[in-house]
This record gives structure tokens, C-alpha cells and sequence, in this order.
């Protein structure tokens, strides 16, 4: 989680890299920097132009590389989202030769979910050169206690230890769907308030 914080925390601060491999088991972790980098590096109008996304099964490593040649139209930096990355059926050395001399004004993400990204490829080699990496795992009871805890202050929502046990146990370990309810909640009781 400490990773997951420094990677947000600079993707704030406007410290892109040219490469992110988002891999792991926990899918939140993943889905929430590639929506907070979406949203950092486009916006509504800049989406058209400068915003290309792709998922494994439907593309190769050459059209994700031509995609990634193209220069930004009105944001600062194309960005190439590569979702279900997994699934890319022809190897990936073709995008690890292309982030030897990766387009400048290019960020291409990788969101390879439900499995960690094979350390021995050589993309994840040229990824740790010039990119970030994110390897998520499954959080363990206690670390999801601690997380709904830290979403609902966050939420300015107070709950005593109790309730949290019973949010926990209604919820299960799905960090989205924990999200989800916590947004809800939050709704009900501003309209109550």
C-alpha cells in the first residue's frame, strides 16, 4: 500500500513516467492510478484526441507502439491505457525495445490484473529502468479493517469499532464494492443531514 501511496503522490505532483505496470491480485489498487493518471493527464476535451485505449485480447504490441508514436494534440502527454493486459496474445519485447527511446510526451499504462507480471520478461527489466512499477496483492483482514477505516475519515464519516466489524463482514474483501457502499453511504447521510 506504501507503493500504491508514493505512485499516487507523484502522479500528483505531475512526475510522469514514459511506462506503468500495473500488475497483482488486488484489481482497486490498479484501476485507481490508471483513473487518477487518466484524470491528471486528460480532460474532457483533450480525451478525443490525446487518450488511447486498448485491451489485450483485441490488440498487439505494434499497434500500441504506433498508438504511442503519436504526438499530444491539446494535453500535455498522450496516454495509452492497455487494459486486461494479460491477455496479450504475441510477445511484449516489441514495447520493451520501444521504451528504450520512449516518445517524450507519451505515458503508456499497463493494467495486467489477477496475476503478477513475470519478473524474468524484458519488459518488466526496461519498465524498471524508465518506468513505475505496481505489484498489488490481496490485502490480509486486518489491512482491510484499517483501509475502510482510513475511505470512511476520509468520507468524514466516524463508525466505532463494532459497525466496523459488521461493515466488514456485509462486505466481504472486495475493496471496489467496499468503495461503492462507503459512496453510498456518504449520499444518504448528506441528504439526512
Amino acid at each position: 500500500m506504501q507503493e500504491f501511496n508514493q505512485l499516487m503522490s507523484s502522479i500528483d505532483k505531475g512526475e510522469y513516467k514514459p511506462f506503468y505496470l500495473l500488475s497483482g491480485y488486488e484489481s482497486y489498487f490498479i484501476d485507481r492510478v490508471e483513473a487518477h493518471l487518466t484524470n491528471k493527464v486528460t480532460d474532457d476535451s483533450s480525451r478525443c484526441f490525446d487518450y488511447s485505449l486498448f485491451y489485450g485480447k483485441d490488440v498487439d504490441s505494434i499497434q500500441i507502439i504506433e498508438s504511442a508514436k503519436r504526438f499530444p494534440l491539446l494535453a500535455s502527454h498522450h496516454l495509452v491505457v492497455v487494459r486486461e493486459a494479460q491477455h496479450l496474445d504475441k510477445s511484449t519485447d516489441l514495447i520493451a525495445d520501444y521504451l528504450s527511446q520512449p516518445q517524450a510526451q507519451t505515458i503508456i499504462v499497463f493494467c495486467f490484473k489477477n496475476k503478477a507480471f513475470d519478473k524474468r520478461k524484458k519488459l518488466y527489466k526496461a519498465a524498471k529502468k524508465v518506468g513505475a512499477l505496481l505489484n498489488t496483492k490481496t490485502l490480509y483482514d486486518n489491512q482491510v479493517e484499517r483501509w475502510i477505516s482510513e475511505r470512511l475519515n476520509l468520507a468524514q464519516l466516524i463508525i466505532d469499532s463494532n459497525t466496523l466489524q459488521i461493515l466488514l463482514e456485509a462486505l466481504g474483501m472486495d475493496l471496489n464494492k467496499i468503495e461503492k457502499e462507503i459512496d453510498k453511504l456518504k449520499i444518504v447521510l448528506e441528504k439526512v443531514y
